[in-house]
């Protein structure tokens, strides 16, 4: 909603004097219109006629206000109070005579309030039709002032209205409450000091211009630029009061390259121009596009001749940097786009460590599962290449015990391949690592054969280890066989 930013900078301000002319309020109708706390303050009442978009509307093709049957009506208050001179201004459009009068009645004091339709009085017929007209009604200085729109006709014939603003003289000995500006629809040459006389007091350096290219203007529409050159190219703003604001901003677009060093600032006075302080220090680049801004102005509240000076801040910035819209807004803090308690942070809550205590029970029962890292078959490829001759020599160590008891019940299926290493001695407790492959080379000294490792638990580990023992001893058996020893001198 484009509120206070108008299609002429028709606000005049003359600080030196004590009555301005000053456009104080304008609406076009961007949005449903609502309530303004000003100053001055504004209220609307819209609720019995229609809000239409842009195609619907014949006056310019932007949304507006629309009465279409009998009754409706949309009702407008503003306080002038401390104003004088004062008219309203807006443009109307229907097909034929719709039967819609404009309506008029003041509040010499108390709280302003467009609910009511009583109390008005007819004003003027809108009765042109075929073409866009524009009306322009006096006002009451220094009171409440309230129009009404409204359809008193029963047909269905439709009347639009919008782009209404309102004019009047500031009357109290003091800089007005207000400023806006968008450099107009038209161009002209010269300066914006020497165009807008009443908007800009002092210019120095080259400038600043207005254009309707760049990234902020357009077709009927003008932006400030800033010329090159030494002093730098700057303008000062006329004077505007915050003495009776509780919080203010300063809303502007702006567009800067980053093609120059150092990007256009803006300064503040509260004194009338006599001192200066930095408001906005520097601008981020905006890439070739025109940006919407807003900068508190809260810690200036109560102050009453306040000004804004806009400088290049460098010698080369013809048309590298552009300023347009600019508006100072009272009783109002700069809009927020992004919701504050948005975290940005991953939460801390997250563990982030492995635990350093491991568990140290061991489970006590038997696992139905038996591990799949175990071999469960015996080999089933036996060696092709025996030897060709006996060996010259007997193997010197043997086993000095054999095993005393033996299982019960013998083994029905014997391994296909022997074992190539005899124990020395039944290992006493089972190992904890599993080998991942058997060796196949066979050694030329007997060994001593490594125990079969286990990493189970403690009932399948016996189960293993008898397993060994039955392999050992039938390794043994054969061993004697392929030494000539028979099995019956055993």
């Amino acid at each position: 909603m484009k509120l206070y930013r108008f299609t002429l900078c028709a606000f005049l301000v003359i600080c030196a004097a004590t009555s301005f002319a000053v456009e104080v309020y304008r609406e076009d109708f961007a949005s449903i219109p609502g309530n303004d706390p000003g100053p001055p303050a504004v209220c609307w009442n819209t609720t019995s006629c229609d809000w239409v978009t842009g195609s619907n509307n014949p006056i310019d093709y932007t949304p507006a206000l629309w009465v279409n049957s009998y009754g409706e009506y949309a009702i407008m208050g503003i306080d002038l109070t401390n104003y004088t001179n004062a008219t309203i201004h807006f443009q109307y459009y229907q097909t034929v005579s719709s039967g819609t009068n404009l309506y008029f009645k003041t509040q010499s004091s108390g709280t302003l309030d467009c609910s009511s339709t009583s109390g008005f009085t007819v004003d003027m017929s809108l009765g042109t039709t075929g073409m866009t007209v524009n009306v322009s009604r006096p006002l009451t200085p220094d009171t409440i002032n309230y129009i009404m729109w409204k359809k008193d006709a029963f047909d269905s014939n439709a009347l639009w209205f919008d782009n209404v603003w309102i004019d009047a003289t500031y009357s109290a000995p003091s800089c007005p409450p207000h400023y806006t500006c968008d450099f107009g629809s038209v161009f002209q040459s010269g300066t914006i000091c020497t165009i807008f006389t009443d908007l800009w007091e002092t210019c120095e350096g080259t400038g600043p211009y207005i254009t309707s290219g760049g990234p902020c203007g357009g077709s009927g529409d003008y932006a400030m630029y800033f010329a090159s050159g030494y002093p730098y190219s700057s303008a000062e703003t006329t004077c505007f009061s915050l003495a009776t604001a509780t919080s203010a901003c300063l809303y502007y677009d702006y567009a800067w390259d980053g093609f120059t060093s150092t990007s256009p600032e803006i300064e503040i006075s509260v004194n009338g121009g006599t001192s200066w302080a930095t408001l906005v220090a520097s601008h981020a680049s905006t890439g070739g596009t025109c940006q919407f801004e807003c900068v508190s102005l809260n810690i200036y509240t109560g102050y009453d001749n306040v000004k804004l000076r806009f400088s290049s801040n460098y010698s080369g910035t013809t048309y590298h940097a552009y300023f347009d819209n600019i508006e100072i807004h009272l009783n109002q803090n700069c809009p927020t786009n992004t919701p504050t308690n948005t975290p940005t942070n991953t939460p801390t809550n997250t563990p982030t460590n492995t635990p350093t205590n491991t568990p140290t029970s061991m489970p006590t029962g038997t696992p139905t599962n038996i591990p799949t890292d175990v071999p469960t078959n015996s080999p089933t490829e036996v060696p092709t290449d025996m030897p060709t001759a006996s060996p010259t020599s007997t193997a010197t160590q043997m086993p000095t015990e054999v095993p005393t008891s033996l299982p019960s019940d013998t083994p029905t299926q014997l391994p296909s391949q022997t074992p190539t290493g005899e124990p020395s001695a039944t290992p006493s407790s089972p190992p904890t690592n599993i080998p991942t492959a058997t060796s196949t080379e066979i050694p030329s000294d007997t060994p001593t054969p490594a125990p079969i490792p286990v990493t189970t638990p403690k009932g399948l580990a016996f189960l293993i280890s008898l397993l060994s023992i039955l392999i050992v001893a039938s390794g043994i058996r054969n061993k004697r066989k392929h030494n000539g020893i028979s099995s019956v001198s055993e």
